[in-house]
């Protein structure tokens, strides 16, 4: 994977939901861009680093 897209809708849980399930490794993420839009929903464009991560 190149680059990680999100799009976080704003809705609240009693409890954080894992992304990627139960996956402990950790990757370096650079954040390209961040829009936000009116209704709260934000979209997010990181660049996925290689060699950091271990």
């Amino acid at each position: 994977m190149d680059q990680l897209v999100l799009k976080v809708n704003p809705i609240v849980f009693g409890h954080g939901v894992r992304l990627f399930g139960g996956s402990s490794r950790k990757v370096e993420l650079a954040l390209l861009g961040a829009t936000s839009y009116t209704n709260g929903v934000s979209l997010l464009r990181y660049d996925v680093k290689r060699g950091g991560a271990a």
